[in-house]
């Protein structure tokens, strides 16, 4: 019996000991091993330049420009590797490895900005990443990016409004120096530049979904050298319109984004044309006019004449501007004389085509 009270008791004490060890037991995480991962992310490029950002974790690590292709193999290199010190290289200024490409230097910091310039128009290219091993650098990965076509150095002009209707606009330009240009329309605001490097799919109807650049359709891409160009499917509304020039193809196309003479302009399309319902008679030599209103129009126009060709319009009754009504009186006319009448709205910037002629003949003698 007494030898089972002493074990209960040392057990107890190896209970008590184990959980004060437990509580007062410091739990550390190893730390996390720091990346010697390298990256690259390709920035703006034009014609004969490239911006990169990179992040380095390995000073071992180096770049090789080359063009496509020429990549993916270890390079005998036994000299000192010159570092990447600056923001900017031009390929004159680095080392040529004959038929590799260009080392242009090991990364001195952890992250930056790089712009390498003197690169080829229209050319292909791998940003390499090699490692520094001996004699040796030994290649890691690459990066594929491409330079754009030389910019036009002028811009098209003189967009010039041929035709407006409710619906549709026909316009035309003059050319630039690019190789072909792409027309742009956008309604209420400023079109959206295009993008170096990108096409464009086109259909003249504005609106198309598959013609989208950014809030922006493209209605035109092409070379014609005397167009007119009939954008359709308008709405009611003012529309902005830019011609870009451009030259490369694909991949390769760099865009004139400047602005120039006319270009950009806007113009707003036609308001429908009033239809007059009705003329009746008030008294012998007075009548009103009834007229369906439009949609946007801030007020009207009123013609009364004696012919239809309105070269002899009735005062005050010419070019009148009525107000924004459905119904007009016109007094001090003839009884039994014949006459012509014709209404066109007017809004903000714009206006409709003249309704269809009334012809109308007093009552009385």
């Amino acid at each position: 019996m007494e030898m089972k009270r002493i074990t209960a008791y040392f057990l107890a004490i190896l209970l008590i000991t184990n959980i004060s060890f437990t509580q007062n037991k410091q739990i550390t995480q190893k730390p996390q091993a720091v990346s010697n991962e390298t990256t690259i992310a390709i920035g703006k490029i034009s014609s004969d330049n490239a911006i990169i950002k990179y992040q380095n974790g390995d000073r071992l690590r180096c770049i090789v420009i080359s063009e496509k292709g020429k990549n993916g193999k270890s390079i005998i290199y036994k000299e000192k590797m010159p570092l990447l010190s600056r923001d900017s290289i031009k390929l004159s200024n680095s080392k040529e490895i004959g038929g590799i490409g260009y080392v242009l230097g090991s990364f001195e910091r952890k992250d930056g900005k790089l712009l390498i310039s003197e690169l080829k128009p229209e050319t292909d290219y791998n940003l390499n990443i090699y490692a520094k091993k001996g004699d040796s650098l030994v290649y890691l990965k690459g990066y594929e990016f491409n330079t754009v076509a030389q910019i036009p150095t002028k811009q098209a002009s003189q967009i010039s409004i041929i035709d407006a209707t409710e619906n549709t606009m026909t316009i035309k330009w003059v050319n630039g120096t690019g190789k072909g240009r792409i027309v742009a329309v956008r309604k209420g605001a400023d079109v959206n530049l295009p993008e170096n490097g990108k096409t464009y799919n086109v259909s003249s109807a504005h609106g198309t979904s598959e013609a989208k650049l950014g809030e922006s359709y493209v209605v035109y891409d092409g070379n014609d050298k005397n167009i007119n160009l009939t954008i359709t499917n308008l709405e009611s509304g003012r529309y902005y319109l830019q011609v870009f020039e451009y030259n490369g193809d694909g991949k390769y196309r760099a865009y004139n984004t400047e602005k120039a003479s006319n270009n950009p302009r806007s113009k707003a399309t036609l308001l429908p044309t009033p239809k007059i319902l009705e003329v009746t008679s008030l008294s012998e030599n007075s009548s009103e006019i009834k007229w369906e209103k439009v949609n946007g129009a801030k007020t009207y126009i009123l013609d009364v004449a004696i012919d239809a060709g309105f070269k002899n319009k009735v005062e005050p009754y010419s070019d009148l501007d009525i107000g924004d009504l459905a119904t007009f009186e016109i007094s001090d006319l003839k009884p039994g004389s014949k006459y012509y009448i014709r209404l066109k709205a007017v809004g903000e910037g714009t206006e409709s085509k003249f309704s269809k002629i009334f012809e109308y003949e007093m009552t009385g003698k």
